[in-house]
């Protein structure tokens, strides 16, 4: 793992932890996510002209939501499915938006299926949930360098975990 992806995993793990930093005041982002319900979603026809079309509401920024999955609120492991966008496909997006010169911010979501609430996770094995977890984040978290985007979010809406340490 590289040096900044392992610094960002550790911050990463301690946010989600409870255990913040001090921090500034966070700037104004002027963005538009572009959510993923399925695996080819970044790589359809239409999504040549999305970064086009944000950038035409006068956005700076767009936010991709890739989203790994647990079958229930008690479960321990989180997966890839086939609601999930495709790595190729988010680094082709990723591309595409920094072609029309947005910023990118890219913020992996932790889901249940259907109607499920993410903040209502409690899984019945936390170390193991925190295992599987560590894996998705940082999966992400590397793909994240490695298109240079300027953001990365972690922890969204996770009530349920968010104060284990």
């Amino acid at each position: 793992m590289r040096g900044r992806t392992a610094a960002v995993v550790a911050a990463v793990l301690l946010a989600v932890g409870g255990c913040t930093p001090e921090r500034e005041e966070a700037p104004v982002i002027r963005g538009i996510t572009l959510p993923s319900w399925y695996r080819t979603d970044y790589d359809s026809p239409a999504a040549d002209r999305y970064p086009r079309d944000i950038k035409a509401t006068g956005a700076g920024w767009v936010t991709f939501t890739p989203t790994w999955y647990q079958k229930r609120r008690g479960d321990s492991v989180l997966r890839p499915t086939e609601e999930t966008a495709s790595d190729a496909g988010l680094r082709r997006i990723v591309r595409r938006a920094h072609a029309q010169g947005l910023k990118v911010m890219i913020k992996p979501h932790v889901d249940l299926p259907g109607d499920g609430d993410r903040a209502g996770i409690r899984p019945r094995d936390r170390a193991a949930w925190f295992t599987s977890y560590r894996r998705f984040i940082t999966h992400y978290a590397e793909l994240a360098e490695a298109m240079d985007t300027e953001q990365f979010a972690v922890g969204t809406e996770l009530a349920g975990v968010s104060g284990h340490r």
